[in-house]
């Protein structure tokens, strides 16, 4: 985690070929002293994320939505992250930001349409009656 190495394996514990990540980002992890990676974090924690295949948000169709669970772990911060797909093959896909909330994101769903659905807290672990399920939906301009 603090000192990552310079490739990755590829193959698994059984032999199976494992896939390059389609995107990957730095957690806050690497503003530890001991960390020897020199780069700014963007994220605490992925917690998963879908691609876009619903009808509600046309300019996210076929992108990567995805959660992270606060951008710092001092105050709720959660973030949906967007990845397009790279113009060069075996490319990591370019990440930015699409909106952050006043809470931690725990997960992300998917309904029949392809539709997002955001899941929510304000504390570390889904406890009380703080949690929220928000719907993805285009804003209003």
């Amino acid at each position: 985690m603090f000192d990552p190495p310079s490739e990755c394996a590829r193959k698994g514990a059984l032999g199976e070929l494992i896939q390059m990540p389609v995107v990957e980002y730095a957690n806050w992890a690497v503003t530890r002293a001991q960390a020897k990676v020199d780069v700014e974090p963007l994220g605490s924690a992925s917690v998963g994320g879908f691609i876009y295949r619903g009808k509600a948000i046309p300019r996210l169709y076929g992108k990567l939505v995805l959660g992270d669970f606060s951008i710092t772990l001092a105050k709720p911060s959660g973030q949906l992250l967007l990845a397009s797909p790279s113009a060069t093959w075996r490319e990591p896909w370019p990440l930015q930001r699409l909106l952050t909330i006043e809470a931690r994101i725990h997960s992300l769903g998917e309904d029949a349409d392809g539709e997002l659905y955001v899941l929510s807290t304000a504390y570390g672990i889904p406890v009380g009656r703080s949690g929220k399920l928000w719907k993805l939906v285009q804003a209003k301009r």
